[in-house]
């Protein structure tokens, strides 16, 4: 990371920038020029502090200051989790996860960042549609409208976080798509509306 310049930094730099000569010699600091120039000193090192704490504020792994705007632009608290972060440390790295996300549209990713959200056991399936070249006569036909429906259920008994995982699933879905949730049953043993 970098380091901000102090005051005497800045006055040293500004001296050396003076023009040659005895009457731009700075040799008493009480004289109206060295005054001016620690002045104009403080205030380029405040600034350059300043500058270096906006970098760092830049990543949400060290922001502190715009933390909040980082939730905020990142839909954090999430409204799935019943018991968000509290701490600075583990907001900024709830933060920084958001952030780094990948994304996409497949079921296979949509699942894996469930997992990862801690909810395991579960299985998904998309609804086909009926194919004349693939599909045989006594599979279901199902309009348009179905290729966007998706379920995903669990072969025990929910557990108290089943309703996070569909809000969870539900945030995270495309937004042209449907979550179907099923307790404890598979999808082809569900009976679909036509």
């Amino acid at each position: 990371m970098f380091d901000p310049l102090s005051a005497a930094d800045y006055a040293d730099m500004l001296a050396r920038l003076l023009p040659r000569g005895r009457a731009w010699a700075v040799t008493d600091p009480a004289s109206g020029l060295s005054l001016t120039l620690d002045g104009l000193a403080a205030e380029l090192s405040r600034i350059h502090a300043r500058l270096v704490d906006l970098i760092a504020e830049s990543d949400p792994r060290t922001a502190i200051d715009m933390l909040g705007g980082w939730e905020r632009v990142l839909g954090l608290p999430d409204p799935c989790n019943p018991s968000p972060p509290t701490t600075v440390t583990d907001r900024q790295a709830a933060a920084f996860a958001r952030f780094i996300a990948r994304g996409g549209t497949q079921l296979a990713l949509l699942l894996e960042i469930a997992t990862a959200a801690g909810y395991d056991g579960i299985e998904y399936q998309q609804t086909a549609l009926f194919m004349p070249d693939v599909s045989t006569a006594d599979e279901r036909l199902y309009d348009e409208e179905w290729s966007f429906y998706w379920y995903v259920w669990r072969l025990t008994t929910p557990p108290p976080g089943w309703d996070g995982l569909l809000c969870l699933l539900e945030r995270i879905a495309p937004s042209y798509s449907v979550v179907q949730a099923i307790d404890g049953l598979r999808a082809n043993e569900v009976s679909l509306p036509t």
